[in-house]
């Protein structure tokens, strides 16, 4: 004989479980949601590396595929920027990238420093991206994400990235938006939000 006590006992937790999953699912798209209203930029967009890993190759890749205004150039310098209204800086250390560019890691953050202050200087937004994951998290990559986050206006990060937390601490301590995503290939919608394309 069935206890439809029990039953009813066993639904309602069934009930109670999946009310729950929704609504935390539906929260946490609702935040990234308000992060994407919080920030936005438009084309023309400069896209550039702070580190010389092949990762900003792969944003420019992207951006192609998108369709939307933008110059890409790992070795861009302060001198040449001319009408920009965003500037993505893809974050991440290569030995090899920057022996193949004949730069130090010194001459790349003094590079890197000086496009930033004239990104801010005209006003263009800048967008952190990190996309290596741990295999970027290295001593030289962090100096160049420390250099970069501190004049960003807004993080793109994958999880993989942001295991230690850092980037979510930066993001609140600096009160800028940070988005975090599973995989690079992410990042397509969320630019195609953050640009207005």
């Amino acid at each position: 004989m069935i206890n439809f006590r029990i039953l009813i006992k066993q639904l309602l937790y069934v009930f109670s479980f999946v009310c729950c999953l929704f609504f935390s699912q539906a929260y946490l798209h609702s935040q990234d949601i308000s992060n994407s209203k919080t920030f936005y930029s438009l084309p023309p967009v400069l896209i550039t590396s702070c580190g010389q890993s092949p990762d900003a190759f792969s944003i420019s890749a992207i951006a192609r595929r998108i369709g939307f205004e933008y110059f890409y150039d790992d070795l861009f310098t302060s001198s040449k920027f001319d009408a920009f209204r965003t500037v993505i800086i893809v974050m991440g250390a290569s030995q090899k990238g920057l022996g193949e560019a004949g730069l130090s890691v010194s001459m790349e953050l003094s590079r890197v420093s000086a496009l930033l202050k004239k990104a801010k200087t005209v006003g263009a937004k800048v967008i952190a991206v990190h996309i290596g994951g741990e295999a970027r998290r290295g001593a030289d990559s962090e100096k160049f994400i420390d250099l970069v986050i501190a004049l960003a206006d807004c993080i793109i990060v994958t999880n993989r990235g942001n295991e230690d937390g850092k980037f979510s601490k930066e993001s609140e301590r600096l009160g800028i938006p940070l988005f975090l995503i599973k995989a690079p290939k992410d990042i397509e919608e969320l630019l195609l939000r953050l640009l207005k394309i």
